[in-house]
This record gives structure tokens, sequence and C-alpha cells, in this order.
């Protein structure tokens, strides 16, 4: 019973969650990326796929379950037309239970339900002349599958009333009009659900004289239309699986180049800033060089005035403490001129203008 409804509501379950979880999906990428092309795509693709295994499931358990009544109904046209042979239309409501013929026909019965294990039970009705559905030929057969004949299972008598439930079965009713009947859905009873086939039976002047009615186990017939759905389903729910599995593969593929756009702006901004701070750098460093350049040279100008008048002064009559002031000036200008000079250098090298010469 479980696995029965686990088989039926197994697609329409997985379909539901499939589309509430596509919603999701088109909602937070509406949110956070818009409309691309691809979610547009992806809408086209998963509905095809859900279109496509529905129809794949239910044309996989119609084909079960018309194969299953083809099967099914041959077997009761076989058994019908062997029961036509074998001269069913001579048994009448006052035939002994101990006739030849009529035991005949039960062990007939017998031996069908023991060579096919799918059928439950087989029997025989006929309309009397009072207009009532009464059992001709109706074996004893173990319904409820215990091992043994329980009351209620044993032969029944010819003219049993079948009851007022006869015109409530729509394939007892067809066959009597000289069409197959068939119940595709399992009816319940106090033994267990039937799927039933019947066929008419003729006499010799070609007229409807009976009916045969073949159950066929319910469960067993729910079991084979369930499995025909196994492939299908795992189909169908494979390749939603891996529908939504590219769909957040290609979602986590979004939000990783969205992330290295941002990261790729952020980088040309930052390289933008640094090349603006090496300009400026550059600009300070060479505003630098100048001022010392134009600063040293300005300086050692005056200063060679001041060498070159020491030097005049130096050849006048001068006294000790004034040739010796005289010294002490010299040597602090020549030392002060040593200074800028090194400055001077130190600019050339930085402005890369410095000339080397070998001296030997």
């Amino acid at each position: 019973m479980l696995y029965s409804l686990a088989a039926d509501w197994f697609a329409p379950t997985l379909t539901v969650l499939a589309v509430l979880l596509m919603v999701l999906l088109m909602v937070y990428t509406l949110k956070h990326h818009g409309l691309p092309i691809r979610l547009l795509v992806s809408w086209c693709v998963f509905i095809l796929s859900i279109i496509t295994g529905l129809l794949c499931i239910h044309w996989a358990t119609e084909s079960t379950k018309n194969g299953l009544e083809h099967r099914l109904s041959n077997q009761a046209k076989i058994m019908a037309t062997s029961l036509e042979d074998m001269g069913h239309a001579k048994l009448t409501l006052e035939t002994a239970d101990d006739d030849p013929l009529y035991l005949e026909i039960m062990n007939s019965m017998k031996r069908w339900m023991r060579r096919v294990p799918s059928i439950a039970s087989v029997y025989t009705v006929r309309l009397d002349q009072g207009g009532e559905y009464v059992f001709i030929a109706d074996p004893q057969s173990d319904l409820n599958r215990n091992g043994i004949i329980d009351e209620g299972e044993e032969d029944l008598p010819i003219g049993t009333p079948y009851g007022d439930e006869f015109v409530k079965v729509p394939e007892f009713i067809d066959a009597f009009g000289g069409r197959s009947g068939f119940n595709s859905v399992p009816l319940p009873d106090d033994c267990g659900s039937w799927v039933t086939a019947a066929e008419p039976m003729y006499d010799s002047d070609g007229n409807v004289e009976a009916i045969i009615g073949v159950d066929f186990w319910g469960d067993q017939w729910i079991a084979n239309v369930n499995a025909s759905k196994f492939w299908p389903s795992l189909f169908y729910s494979s390749f939603l699986a891996l529908f939504f599995a590219v769909q957040f593969f290609l979602l986590r593929h979004q939000k990783i180049e969205a992330k290295l756009k941002e990261n790729a702006v952020d980088l040309q901004q930052t390289v933008e800033q640094l090349v603006i701070a090496n300009q400026k750098a550059d600009a300070g460093a060479k505003a630098k060089d100048e001022f010392l350049a134009n600063m040293s040279h300005e300086i050692r100008t005056p200063m060679n005035a001041i060498l070159g008048m020491l030097h005049l002064v130096r050849h006048t009559e001068l006294t000790e403490k004034q040739s010796s002031y005289l010294d002490n000036a010299e040597q602090s200008a020549k030392l002060l001129l040593r200074v800028i000079n090194d400055i001077l250098d130190f600019s050339k090298i930085e402005a890369r203008r410095m000339d080397l010469e070998i001296d030997p």
C-alpha cells in the first residue's frame, strides 16, 4: 500500500518541489542579476523537461496497463472458448453437482488456475428465467492465499445468486452484451482486490448463454503498473537533479564572475591611484632636485667670490692675528664649497646625469 502510494505520488510531488525550487532560483536571480537570457532559456528547458518527464511516465503506465489488459483478456477469451467447446451451454440450473460434464468443467477451471498463478478465481454467470444472475460454475480458490480452502472459498453450487451488485459491474454488462469487458481499477472486497476480465460464451445458435469472469490479483496488477513507472521516474528525477545541479553551478559561476569583475574594478582604481601617487612623487622628487641644484648653484657662486676675495686679501699686509682669521675663514669657505659640490653630485646621480671619468 505504501509502495503504491509512493509510486503514484512520486512524480507529482517531485514536480511540485521542482517548480517551487525553480521559482526560488528565479526570484534570487532577478533580485541579484536582473533578467539574463540564461534564465529564460533555463525556464524553457525546465518546462519542456517537466512535460516530457510526465508524458514518459504516463506513456509507460498506460503501455503497461494496455499490455496487461491485452494479456489477461486473452486468458479470459481462451478459457471462454475452451468452456464453449466442452459444452458449457448444456449445463442447466437442474444439473447435479456430480454430473460428469459439470465436474469436467470445474476441474478444467481449477487446472487453469493452477497453471496461471496470476488468476485468483474463475467463474461463469448466467441470467436465469427469473431475470436473476446466478453462478453456474465457480470452483474453489484460495482467495486469502493462506494455503487452505476456508469457509466461503469452496465450490459454489449451481444456481447460487450472484447478488444485486452485479448490475454495478460494467465489465459483466459488456460481456452479456457480446463485448469483451475489463476493469483496470482493482476493486476491493473482504478477501482482497481484483482486476476482472469478462468474456461472453455462446451456445450453438450464436447467442450469449453465459459469461466467464476471470479475477486477477489486484496487488499484482498494481505492482506491475508501479514497476513500469520506476525507470521513467528514475530518469525524470535524475534529469531534474542534473538540471538543478547545472543551475546552481551556473549561479555560483555567475556570482564568482561578478565578484571578479568587482575586484577588477577595485584593482583598476588602486592602480590608477598608485599611478597618480607615483606621478606626484616623481614631480616632488624632480622639484626637490631642481631646488637643490638651483640653491647649490646660487650658493656656490658667492662662495667662489668669497674665496676669491680671501685670496686677494691674503696678498696684503696682514698681522699675524688677521692672517689666522683669514685662514679660518678660507678653510670654512672651502669646506662649505665641498658640501655644495657633493649636493650637486647627488642631484646629478638622482637625475641620472652623472658622467664618470676614468682617471688612471
